[in-house]
């Protein structure tokens, strides 16, 4: 479970640290005060993209870290170890997002990819956003909730592997059935220049050195020139660079006994001359080095002009050569595999069909199961929340196989007895659906047991009793899983084990954001806040103290 959350700089909120606890936690507080942060530091601490326009105005960077108590979560444990990250019981996730939105992660201390932020925090938290019936409307999300909450993803990877090998293997017969001839004419190209290639044996880096060579042999009697000139003009007798400098340090010495500070610049002096003899040594190193050799010159010069004739025939350039042979490699050996028997191919064909359709069958029929126990036990929620529907996730079948099965599923529900159930997208009004997808959540958090579940405003267009009995629902949950739920309504908060408020004030002209965890009259008084009036009376307080006895 999420045991404490330290936000800087993030949005508004200056510096921010919450201790959290087991059960059900409310979050309160006026619209704008910075309830969104702590989602968003969440859903950064688990692997959510981050813009630089999150970090506050005027720092450098935002960091947030989450600590979390891996007690029970043998499975988080289990992956911790395995990639030499785990600490104890604790996990701390940290993130860094600079103002030019670069991104660090850390797990423990130690860097990691964001993709190791995404398996672990899938593990650690699950966020229902407040508009998750949204989601829930678009292509494939009621397929993917079936299953996820069936545990059928492994048997769909399964099928969805089958599908892919089956469709592979269809596209290469039917390859290999309308252009055999074109293959073979391929087959005898591609062997051609691969032969080229290998006559030419270019070894790696080869170009960039005999382009360099050929440079220095181009002008060896012009470097050479320079090079003598140069030694020459260093210590060739008088009027040398050296004997110059010994001229100078020796009158600089005989000054020496007029004027003792000197000695520093003599010293300067020597270590000059020192190094115009090392300077000279390295020239004449050079002169040795430079090679005047006319047959290398034309070896070097023939040797570049056969890699550029290859290049001109392949259209790249000489430095690109090596990859292209490669290529060129790599299509050859798979063209030369794809030489096989039509009719072996085609039964191989056959048993790929004959697997996909197995899995497909197998994973239908278990989601038969999972779509009845699922639909009876969203209906038992709904009728909690005061919705009489007929609600059933329907299998659908497939024209022709897919990577997802031989369905896809649907929500269909019917909320006028005797009528026909119909799709929902096609049914239920804006609350009606934020009532189903509440529902929907609760039936499937519930057997998902995921150590920290977030809803944010997963209440919004409901009120009055069916409010309390949201609250009630998220409060049986937190029996078994931390929850952590933003609400506007104070039917839900009073039901929570506890209660954070967040606000927001002006000081020294920057608006920050704060966080407290309030208890006994403080609690009563931000409920009768979400009461509503302008004024909070004795009647309001005394409704909210009434709705905490009532709820606790």
């Amino acid at each position: 479970m999420l045991t404490e959350l330290s936000i800087q700089n993030l949005a508004i909120a200056d510096r921010l640290t919450i201790e959290w606890h087991k059960g059900m936690t409310a979050i309160s507080g006026e619209t704008g005060a910075g309830k969104s942060i702590l989602l968003e530091a969440l859903g950064l601490c688990i692997g959510d993209r981050a813009a630089a326009d999150i970090v506050r105005h005027g720092s450098d960077r935002a960091d947030i870290s989450a600590s979390f108590d891996l007690t029970g979560l043998a499975s988080a444990v289990e992956w911790l170890n395995g990639k030499e990250l785990q600490d104890g019981d604790e996990c701390i996730i940290r993130r860094t997002i600079s103002k030019e939105g670069r991104s660090k992660a850390y797990i423990n201390g130690s860097p990691v990819p964001l993709a190791d932020l995404k398996v672990l925090g899938a593990q650690l938290l699950d966020i229902h956003a407040q508009h998750e019936h949204h989601a829930l409307m678009q292509a494939g999300a009621q397929t993917r909730l079936l299953d996820s909450y069936g545990g059928l993803d492994t048997l769909k990877a399964e099928v969805g592997f089958a599908f892919s090998n089956w469709k592979q293997l269809n596209a290469r017969l039917s390859a290999i059935r309308s252009g055999a001839a074109d293959s073979q004419a391929k087959l005898q190209l591609l062997t051609y220049q691969v032969e080229e290639f290998d006559q030419l044996a270019l070894k790696t880096g080869e170009v960039e050195q005999l382009e360099e060579e050929q440079h220095q042999l181009a002008h060896a009697e012009d470097l050479l020139g320079l090079l003598n000139n140069a030694s020459e003009n260093l210590l060739a007798g008088e009027g040398g660079l050296n004997d110059q400098f010994k001229q100078l340090s020796s009158c600089l010495k005989q000054a020496l006994q007029f004027l003792p500070a000197l000695s520093s610049t003599v010293d300067m002096i020597e270590e000059a001359r020192i190094r115009i003899e090392e300077v000279d040594s390295d020239v004449r190193h050079s002169v040795d080095a430079v090679d005047v050799d006319p047959e290398r010159l034309r070896e070097v010069e023939a040797r570049l002009s056969q890699i550029y004739l290859l290049a001109r025939k392949h259209h790249c350039e000489p430095q690109e050569l090596e990859s292209t042979y490669e290529q060129l490699s790599t299509e050859l050996a798979e063209l030369a595999a794809n030489v096989v028997d039509p009719e072996v191919l085609e039964a191989t064909c056959k048993a790929a069909e004959k697997t996909l359709t197995t899995l497909s069958e197998k994973l239908g029929k278990q989601r038969h199961v999972v779509a009845d126990e699922l639909g009876a036990k969203v209906v038992a929620q709904l009728k909690a929340l005061d919705i009489k529907a007929d609600l059933a996730f329907e299998l659908r079948p497939l024209d022709e196989p897919s990577p997802t099965g031989s369905e896809r599923v649907e929500i269909c529900i019917s909320l006028n007895p005797g009528q026909p159930r119909k799709p929902l997208r096609k049914v239920a009004s804006g609350g009606e659906l934020s009532r189903i997808s509440l529902a929907i959540q609760v039936a499937t958090v519930a057997k998902q047991a995921m150590p920290t579940i977030v809803f944010d405003e997963v209440d919004v267009g409901i009120g009055g009793g069916t409010a309390e009995i949201v609250g009630r629902m998220l409060k049986e949950i937190g029996a078994h899983s931390q929850v952590l739920c933003i609400t506007h309504l104070p039917q839900v908060a009073s039901c929570a084990h506890q209660h954070l408020m967040v606000s927001k004030a002006v000081e020294d002209g920057a608006t920050k954001s704060s966080a407290r965890h309030l208890e006994g009259k403080a609690r009563t008084a931000e409920i009768a806040r979400m009461l509503g009036g302008i004024e909070i009376t004795r009647k309001t307080l005394a409704h909210a103290e009434e709705m905490l006895q009532l709820a606790s």
